[in-house]
């Protein structure tokens, strides 16, 4: 089993635009925490012994048996090589941080792997930040779609693999997973932190939600949407979604999305199905930019089967 030594990791786990990066530097502005943009340390390791998924300039499915053979000679298999991967990583925080008591490694990246995380460092702190998955959508669309075009095409991973990946790793890390919600964090922050002090054992009031301008995050992998944006607590943000999906062809998938999940995974992210409708309902509709919409979903389902044949995994329309 992983040692714990210092500094111990702290892992947030959530979707892409689910609000990580303002719960990153909330938690930056305590003393003994420290943090960079985005580590990713942990997922080349960890994917090795995955053989679908990955499309690269080597053969990643060759890789994945080479490695996998390897991994077989260890008298603990895969448990005794995530282990070392776990030590691997601990060791990296070390010598980044040897001061500090926790580093917290915040990459969205890692909703792939969270489940071989758990494994690999057992002693770590778990936190899973959840949003409403249509939110989450709309800011996928209004981030990297170009003026807020239809593009979740190329999402999958993300809004399937991921938030299925997120809700296993949850069930799985049981009483060490801590769960806050991102609508709570920008509504009333106070009790949020403070239930955050308490799992992390941190002096209560030592966590300055006001400082978070201050917190400086080396790395390149920053927000695109600007460090600015974080100079406050805001909960203006939190309607905005519904805006993105006005259009009936939006609306029809946003439908389609959120009978995938159960009413029990829902429940895990602290959401209702029939509030989750009912807002999506009380935006008016709006046929402006359907036949583009439209066009943008055709393309994408082409580009989708061909991406996932290459990766060598499943395409899932709608």
């Amino acid at each position: 089993m992983s040692e714990s030594r210092s500094p111990s990791p702290i892992y947030i786990f959530s979707l892409p635009r689910a609000g990580s990066t303002l719960l990153q530097r909330v938690l930056a502005t305590n003393h003994e925490i420290y943090t960079v943009s985005e580590p990713w340390v942990m997922i080349s390791p960890l994917y090795a012994l995955r053989g679908r998924g990955v499309y690269a300039e080597y053969n990643h499915q060759v890789l994945a048996q080479a490695v996998t053979d390897f991994v077989d000679e260890l008298p603990g298999g895969s448990r005794q090589y995530r282990e070392i991967v776990g030590r691997f990583a601990q060791d990296l925080y070390s010598a980044v941080a040897p001061t500090k008591r926790y580093f917290l490694d915040k990459t969205p990246g890692y909703h792939v792997i969270c489940e071989e995380i758990i494994d690999a460092v057992p002693h770590a702190k778990f936190i899973f930040l959840w949003r409403n998955p249509l939110a989450v959508a709309s800011s996928l669309i209004e981030t990297f779609g170009h003026h807020g075009r239809w593009q979740l095409y190329d999402q999958q991973v993300h809004m399937y693999d991921g938030l299925r990946g997120l809700i296993r790793g949850y069930h799985r890390a049981g009483g060490t997973a801590h769960a806050i919600r991102y609508e709570d964090l920008v509504r009333e922050p106070g009790p949020v932190v403070e239930g955050l002090e308490r799992f992390l054992d941190l002096q209560p009031g030592s966590t300055d939600v006001d400082g978070i301008s201050a917190v400086p995050l080396r790395g390149r992998m920053k927000d695109p949407t600007g460090i600015g944006r974080y100079d406050t607590i805001s909960s203006a943000p939190l309607d905005g979604w519904r805006r993105t999906f006005r259009s009936p062809l939006r609306r029809a998938w946003a439908r389609s999305y959120l009978s995938k999940w159960s009413d029990a995974d829902l429940a895990v992210m602290g959401y209702r199905r029939e509030d989750l409708l009912g807002a999506l309902a009380e935006e008016p509709g709006s046929w402006d930019g359907t036949l583009a919409d439209g066009y943008a979903m055709a393309r994408g389902a082409l580009v989708g089967i061909v991406r996932a044949r290459l990766r060598r995994t499943t395409y899932r329309p709608w």
